[in-house]
């Protein structure tokens, strides 16, 4: 068993601890996401299994994890009898993915994210700072954060956060 902050290193530590089961986060500290990471780990180590998680709704990690090679994908804010489902059925070479909701946009809300919203919160999801996203998208950290109070309002958080490191 082991456990990492950053994805870039998940496939050196799947040579040394030689797991079955990866439990990926899609937003992990570092430049890698938890999609990158898998797609490595999937092409070194395809019989090792790798079930990404999210506590972001957003519709297009469904297809994105797919691609990678996840074999199966849940939501953080699944009960525990669903995560326990999902591991079983994983470890069983049967995939889970969620129903892709066409209906609704991101979280609660019924207001679907637009194209620069969703560009920023895949930034955010790759650790890249206000700063950082503003210079990749040629926009001022204002509009960006414009852009981030329109996000949680649209999905009712209160805030964006990265497990310990609090609020970005």
């Amino acid at each position: 068993m082991g456990s990492l902050t950053v994805a870039d290193v998940a496939d050196v530590a799947c040579t040394r601890l030689r797991p079955d089961l990866v439990l990926m986060d899609i937003c992990t500290e570092g430049k890698v996401s938890g999609i990158f990471a898998t797609e490595r780990i999937k092409h070194k180590y395809s019989y090792i299994k790798v079930m990404l998680m999210t506590g972001f709704p957003e519709m297009s990690f469904i297809q994105r994890a797919k691609d990678a090679g996840a074999d199966s994908f849940i939501y953080k804010n699944s009960s525990m009898a669903d995560f326990v489902k999902c591991i079983h059925a994983t470890m069983a070479g049967h995939g889970t993915f969620p129903e892709v909701d066409t209906h609704h946009g991101f979280g609660d809300g019924e207001c679907p994210l637009t194209p620069r919203e969703l560009e920023i919160l895949r930034l955010f999801c790759t650790n890249h700072s206000r700063k950082e996203m503003a210079e990749a998208l040629n926009i001022t950290t204002s509009t960006i954060n414009y852009h981030i109070n329109n996000m949680l309002a649209k999905t009712g958080y209160k805030n964006l956060m990265r497990p310990g490191h609090g609020s970005n």
